[in-house]
């Protein structure tokens, strides 16, 4: 099994999340294939420890989430992308999709999709892009 994702504008706008939980197209970029190994290296080391526990075994993190978020990709539901943010002291984090990649990493995922604010993308001068070598033809 692999996790799924939204990964267009057309199926964030149409899925059923909820309206309020769904990214602004004209605020969020969100990038297809970010390698998930990399992205980890650039998060604190509480973060990444809690991200990179066995799956349902971090205290951290809710077993019923972690366990939800499987079913749903089990029964085929594809989950909006995880969104990450850029502290005010310049730190990576993810404010939105723990449980998301925690699952995803159980699962042996290499890459995910990332939403990313268009303020952060400016704000870090693009070195979100250089540190995660994110591919700019490869975003929507």
């Amino acid at each position: 099994m692999n996790p799924l994702w939204l990964t267009n504008w057309a199926e964030i706008s149409n899925s059923a999340a909820l309206d309020w939980q769904k990214p602004e197209q004209s605020i969020f970029r969100i990038f297809l294939k970010v390698d998930l190994q990399l992205l980890l290296s650039h998060l604190t080391i509480e973060h990444r420890h809690v991200l990179e526990s066995p799956l349902l075994s971090s205290s951290s993190l809710k077993k019923s989430k972690t366990q939800s978020i499987l079913t749903a990709w089990i029964d085929n539901i594809k989950l909006l992308p995880p969104v990450l943010k850029l502290t005010k002291r310049g730190e990576i984090t993810i404010c939105d999709g723990n449980h998301r990649i925690n699952a995803a990493l159980s699962l042996k995922a290499h890459k995910i999709p990332l939403l990313i604010s268009n303020n952060d993308l400016v704000r870090s001068k693009y070195e979100l892009v250089k540190k995660l070598n994110l591919d700019l033809t490869n975003m929507l």
